[in-house]
């Protein structure tokens, strides 16, 4: 699967790219949204996770420029808990308040939104 990580705190871009590499998948981190938004262009990502507040070019801005084309999956994030309404944006499957408390198990519930009946055998 290819991953795309837009998030301007480095720290989240790595932790979540390792994991997603560990996991088999290619890859792609941009720390802002511009760069996200000509990187997801190219790089047809099926899983993407969007931080909302970002320099340039927010998450929600990103997302409302692409559009949702395929069957790609956004996990929108963002350290405000006044954005925790982010799932009615159109396009956001999943919404995670960072910071995690387990980057395994974030990542495990967005692959999750590809294999949605895998959530009941894991117990999530």
């Amino acid at each position: 699967m290819r991953v795309l990580i837009i998030d301007d705190e480095e720290l989240i871009g790595r932790c979540l790219g390792r994991v997603a590499l560990s996991r088999g998948h290619i890859t792609k981190i941009e720390k802002e949204g511009l760069a996200g938004l000509k990187t997801w262009k190219k790089f047809q990502p099926h899983l993407i996770f969007l931080d909302i507040l970002m320099p340039e070019l927010d998450g929600p801005s990103v997302l409302k420029q692409v559009g949702k084309k395929n069957n790609e999956k956004v996990v929108m994030m963002s350290a405000h808990r006044a954005f925790s309404d982010a799932m009615s944006i159109p396009g956001v499957d999943l919404f995670v308040t960072k910071p995690f408390k387990d980057i395994e198990l974030v990542f495990t519930q967005a692959e999750q939104l590809f294999f949605p009946s895998e959530q009941v055998e894991r117990g999530l």
